[in-house]
């Protein structure tokens, strides 16, 4: 279980020809995190903003919080023995400035719509993660607390 088999090369090859980006990893756990590490802190701060990236990327202020938001990411993860890096920081950041820049994370446009909130998944597993572990994450604790009560929707 984990290795390479005839049947992942060929989900592989099969994701490629339909036009999906499609690569078997030694390492799933490191990958998981590197999603993670766009996810949570870009999701939290879509919501918490609630404006499209290119606002988010024109204060400096508010672009430095997607960048310590990684970077607690990163922290977690060493503690979880996934080893992310500066240059899987800098990576990320080079990917978020090349998005659409009227993106929006599905948090925020959840948020404006009423409905459950991945919250605590998302910044929620980061803050207690880093607890557990001893690292403090300011970014991930602050978006829990500002959108925990939005977190049942409007139900």
């Amino acid at each position: 279980m984990g290795g390479r088999s005839a049947r992942l090369a060929r989900l592989v090859a099969l994701g490629n020809r339909a036009g999906i980006e499609t690569v078997a990893s030694p390492d799933i756990r490191l990958e998981i995190w590197r999603k993670f590490l766009v996810l949570a802190p870009m999701a939290a701060l879509s919501a918490m903003t609630r404006v499209p990236l290119a606002r988010i990327h024109a204060h400096p202020e508010t672009w430095r919080l997607a960048e310590e938001g990684m970077r607690e990411v990163v922290a977690v993860a060493g503690a979880q023995g996934v080893a992310l890096g500066e240059e899987d920081v800098q990576r990320t950041l080079a990917f978020v400035r090349g998005m659409p820049a009227t993106w929006r994370a599905s948090l925020a446009v959840d948020l404006e719509q009423g409905r459950r909130l991945e919250i605590a998944w998302l910044a929620g597993a980061v803050a207690r993660l880093g607890q557990a572990a001893g690292i403090d994450t300011p970014f991930h604790r602050v978006a829990l607390g500002v959108l925990t009560p939005h977190a049942a929707g409007n139900s």
